[in-house]
């Protein structure tokens, strides 16, 4: 009788192994999929361009009725000055966004920047000279820092975010920042 619960024991524990139930497996935690998404984002960008982009939020939970801010800061990590166009307007940056339902996985986005409804044709050359007053000069190093209204940077329905948990990260150029989770109620 021992003989067949210990070889009952050993099959069931023998299933477990080979079959665990989810319970059992190590899900990843929102910050080890943040921390993961932040290594990869610096690993891809600082490799190219010699620049490093942030985003930060000030809290994580917002009411469906809040302003979304992003603090983003583009720092330089090249042994070099870096000439960049890195905001035309202080109501929305060149950036496209990349904003992800956690629940549905698809965008939550009508379009990832607000550059899709400009409909301005510009020369070449008529652009480079209108955009001169807008290019910073970043010394090895050094930062800019910058706050946007996220319904100001990307177009959602409604300029609202339904209740959900989100995924967000900016690109500028080529150069992807960290992904941050965040919560509207």
């Amino acid at each position: 009788m021992l003989k067949w619960i210990v070889l009952i024991l050993a099959a069931v524990f023998f299933f477990l192994i080979l079959f665990p139930p989810d319970y059992l497996i190590h899900k990843k935690t929102i910050r080890e999929q943040e921390e993961e998404a932040k290594l990869a984002a610096d690993t891809a960008s600082v490799k190219y361009t010699g620049l490093k982009l942030s985003i930060n939020l000030l809290r994580n939970n917002f009411r469906d009725t809040d302003d979304i801010m992003i603090e983003v800061t583009l720092t330089n990590i090249a042994d070099t000055d870096q000439n960049i166009l890195f905001d035309t307007s202080e109501s929305y940056g060149p950036y496209h966004v990349s904003l992800l339902d956690m629940k549905s996985k698809k965008s939550a986005l009508k379009y990832s920047s607000w550059a899709f409804m400009s409909s301005s044709v510009y020369i070449v050359e008529e652009w480079q000279e209108r955009m001169k007053p807008y290019y910073r000069i970043i010394k090895p190093g050094h930062s800019i820092v910058k706050r946007y209204n996220l319904y100001r940077v990307a177009v959602v329905n409604d300029n609202k975010l339904p209740t959900g948990t989100y995924l967000m990260q900016l690109v500028f150029g080529n150069i992807q920042s960290n992904a941050l989770i965040f919560t509207v109620r």
